[in-house]
């Protein structure tokens, strides 16, 4: 059996880091082009990907940005990170917590986003830090 570079990098931050992956197989191409639909099309967008992972929808989000467009793609395991780096090397790919997501973007001079595309593992949150998310929004 072949196994992709996607495939491989996913399954060892899953075995790596069960309780942060949170899923049993990156994101299809359907969900992806889901969670992507309200990139903008024009203009200079600035995009946010939460929990990049392998990048299946960092693939999508890049089809629909437009040049002038910026693609965030926050990832907390350091394995995945790499991975991105080594499979889409034009996304600028920001190693974090996305719980830190003001200072990450501070850090990069971003002071505001278009749309934000999320492939956290909600479920695995711990009640406390969900509840306090929904208080932030």
């Amino acid at each position: 059996m072949i196994v992709s570079m996607g495939a491989s990098a996913f399954l060892a931050a899953a075995v790596r880091r069960p309780g942060v992956v949170g899923a049993v197989a990156p994101s299809s191409l359907g969900l992806a082009k889901l969670l992507s639909a309200a990139v903008p099309r024009s203009g200079r967008p600035v995009v946010v990907e939460l929990g990049a992972g392998t990048g299946a929808v960092s693939r999508v989000i890049d089809g629909l940005l437009p040049d002038a467009g910026r693609h965030l793609a926050v990832e907390v395991d350091a394995g995945l990170v790499a991975h991105l780096r080594r499979a889409l090397p034009h996304v600028e790919v920001v190693p974090g917590d996305a719980a830190e997501l003001a200072e990450l973007l501070a850090g990069r001079g971003v002071s505001r986003v278009d749309v934000v595309v999320g492939g956290l593992p909600w479920a695995l949150f711990p009640p406390a830090l969900r509840t306090a998310s929904s208080v932030r929004s």
